[in-house]
């Protein structure tokens, strides 16, 4: 049996249409029909991403032989199991890691609270971690992702309401004179690298998932680069700043909106790519 009729026979027999094939792997219709007609032969990422929908071995999808149980050690299978199962949605992992986070959070609150007799205090050094548990156990997937956007999101809250900084007066730099305070630049800049990383940790795991196909429209990208272009322009051509919260609202949004405009770029990119290998 050759590799596109080892494809075929998966997918017919999760009675799956070639296009929700294709939507699952992140590619065209012509693609699974190329495959299927051993027309084309998948890249290693496809046939791994393959290998794991249909949930066998590359060995059984590409050479149609499957691995036997009896000649591996029971080790290495007790190994592979806990493998595939160690971040799987409901796993022990996942549990083990909200339920650390609810209890570090209970234990800071206590702690200063007895000691402090300050329940607001206790409260400001422990809701983080409780706002974590509930993103561990709202998102099955990329939790820590999400974990570091809250603890990004209340630190640059509390930097810009306690300093009243944040990234943009990195401008100060072309105008910095020795009697100024270094520190506030120093913080300006520190934002700024940490609005970077969070960025492309962002963008570098979730470019690879499926997303809506409002993504992959280019008048819908379009509209969004413009939105970023504009929301960078001078602040002088605007009115005069009224309400801080507003515009602190405005920021993240700008960071939303860029990192799904570079996640649109990519799927627009990655499509026109295929279509062109496709047509030669």
């Amino acid at each position: 049996m050759s590799l596109g009729e080892k494809i075929y026979q998966l997918r017919t027999a999760k009675n799956l249409s070639q296009e929700a094939l294709s939507e699952a792997m992140d590619v065209s219709r012509q693609s699974i029909s190329k495959w299927e007609t051993d027309a084309s032969v998948p890249e290693l990422d496809k046939l791994i991403a393959l290998s794991k929908f249909f949930e066998i071995s590359l060995d059984e999808l590409v050479l149609n032989q499957a691995i036997k149980k009896d000649s591996e050690p029971a080790e290495n299978s007790k190994d592979s199991k806990n493998a595939n199962t160690q971040f799987a949605p409901g796993s022990k992992q996942r549990t083990k890691s909200w339920l650390i986070l609810l209890c570090t959070g209970a234990i800071i609150f206590l702690m200063i609270t007895l000691f402090t007799s300050q329940v607001l205090a206790g409260l400001l050094f422990a809701y983080p971690f409780w706002l974590c548990t509930l993103v561990c156990l709202a998102f099955k997937r990329s939790a820590w992702l999400w974990c570091c956007w809250v603890i990004f999101l209340l630190g640059d809250l509390y930097i810009r309401y306690a300093t009243g900084l944040n990234w943009k007066a990195i401008n100060m730099t072309l105008y910095f004179e020795p009697w100024m305070n270094p520190a506030r630049l120093a913080i300006a800049w520190v934002m700024l690298a940490l609005t970077v990383l969070m960025i492309i940790l962002t963008v570098r795991e979730l470019r690879k998932r499926k997303l809506p196909e409002l993504f992959q429209n280019k008048i819908f990208l379009t509209g969004m680069w413009i939105v970023i272009v504009l929301s960078f322009l001078p602040s002088a051509l605007f009115p005069e700043r009224i309400f801080a919260l507003y515009f602190v609202a405005v920021d993240w949004v700008q960071i939303a909106v860029l990192i799904a405009a570079i996640l649109s770029t990519i799927k627009i990119l990655r499509k026109e790519k295929e279509s062109t290998t496709e047509n030669l």
